[in-house]
């Protein structure tokens, strides 16, 4: 009796195991079917690599940008650290924001799916294997909404500075890219207080040592704000 107890918990052990490595690649596969077909980076804007940089520090990121390829099981690994870490303290990684971003950029190209938080997912790990970290960034400051019609870095520098995309300084790149959490509330324009304070605190969490004022806004469009 002992014996066949024994032989029945090994058995429910191993097919708890099996099922444990199954369910990742499974939630995976089944969150794929959500992605839109359309899974090709944006190609018509280079980014320069001082805005790639200045991006990444952004971020949080120190070095090199980079991405590497993730799997099923490790990124369920990294999604509930993450989850667990509730505090302030403890933000994601300038790796995982980039992708998560890189990710939204695709699921937004359809309707969202009724299982939208797994097919994001899903597109996060597919990015991770398909793109290279310069496709993830120019994906994502290329299709960036940046508040007032300017969709994209390169417009948003046209627009608020008058400047090119290969002219935007590091200071001018964080001040876009702090009001791209929120273009509308954050509106150097119209809401300048906000964005004021928002650039602040990054430029201060980032080593950022530009002043606020030092960086030559151009004037309100005629009713920018109404």
């Amino acid at each position: 009796m002992r014996k066949a107890a024994i032989r029945l918990l090994s058995v429910l052990a191993v097919v708890s195991f099996v099922i444990l490595l199954a369910v990742p690649q499974y939630l995976y596969l089944k969150g794929l079917r959500g992605v839109p077909a359309d899974r090709d980076p944006l190609d018509e804007v280079t980014i320069p690599k001082t805005v790639s940089q200045s991006y990444w520090r952004y971020l949080g990121g120190q070095g090199k940008p980079y991405t590497e390829p993730k799997n099923p099981y490790e990124f369920l690994f990294d999604f509930f650290v993450l989850a667990m870490n509730e505090d302030t303290h403890h933000r994601p990684t300038a790796e995982y924001s980039l992708l998560s971003q890189a990710a939204r950029s695709v699921m937004f190209r359809e309707k969202p799916s009724a299982n939208w938080h797994l097919s994001n997912a899903s597109a996060l790990i597919w990015i991770s294997r398909n793109w290279s970290v310069d496709k993830s960034i120019s994906t994502v400051l290329a299709d960036q909404y940046f508040g007032h019609g300017f969709r994209g870095i390169g417009a948003a520098a046209h627009g608020y500075f008058g400047t090119s995309l290969e002219d935007l300084s590091e200071a001018e790149t964080v001040y876009l890219l702090v009001m791209s959490i929120s273009p509308t509330w954050l509106s150097p324009w119209c809401y300048p207080e906000r964005h004021r304070d928002l650039f602040k605190a990054t430029s201060e969490r980032i080593g950022l040592k530009v002043g606020y004022n030092s960086i030559e806004l151009l004037p309100v469009p005629s009713g920018a704000c109404e």
